[in-house]
């Protein structure tokens, strides 16, 4: 079988459906034909990558459009598979795809973090000079450390540095109003003033 038929199946299976979603299975097909469409090859997409993957098909003649769900991201370790739509003219062979169409969440999102009640807590361990596996504090007991990526933490680094943030900016805005101030060129680090 050339190229050529499967396009000319394609086109006369597509010729017979009603026009609407498409509940009809011919994913093969479309991915036997799929190189012959221009722009087909956009964000790595084969024919292969079709096949029992297509969602929300529908046929508006001579357009058909689909969903498909892409991993890509998720290998860098995001929790969103993107949700690319595709919009394939059989008549005039292209095919384009709309990569922001939306977003699948594969993974549950970490909950948020509330850093007041955590800064509230560290600023009155600092204040009355305790001891505390979050905090190294120096011999004479004037600056502290606190230890923030012991304890802030995050399975995906934008997570984990978005949290670290607002957790040190919080801080460091607390203890200024109890009188500590960080020490210039060392990170997380405040003595009293």
């Amino acid at each position: 079988m050339t190229d050529l038929d499967i396009m000319t199946q394609l086109r006369q299976r597509l010729r017979t459906l009603t026009p609407g979603p498409v509940d009809d299975d011919f994913d093969t097909l479309l991915a036997g034909a799929w190189d012959q469409f221009e722009g087909a090859g956009e964000q790595g997409t084969t024919g292969a990558k079709l096949r029992g993957r297509m969602e929300n098909v529908r046929w508006d003649p001579p357009v058909l459009t689909f969903e498909i769900e892409r991993h890509g991201a998720t290998v860098m370790g995001s929790t969103r598979g993107a949700v690319h739509r595709w919009t394939v003219n059989i008549e005039s062979g292209l095919a384009e795809c709309d990569e922001r169409h939306s977003y699948r969440q594969l993974v549950d999102r970490a909950s948020p973090l509330r850093v007041k009640p955590l800064v509230d807590e560290i600023a009155e361990v600092i204040g009355k000079g305790k001891g505390d596996e979050r905090l190294k504090w120096s011999p004479d007991r004037r600056s502290v450390r606190v230890l923030v990526a012991d304890f802030i933490d995050g399975w995906f680094k934008q997570t984990r540095e978005g949290r670290r943030r607002r957790f040190r900016d919080a801080l460091e805005g607390r203890l200024t109003q109890d009188g500590w101030q960080r020490v210039a060129r060392k990170r997380d680090v405040y003595e009293k003033i």
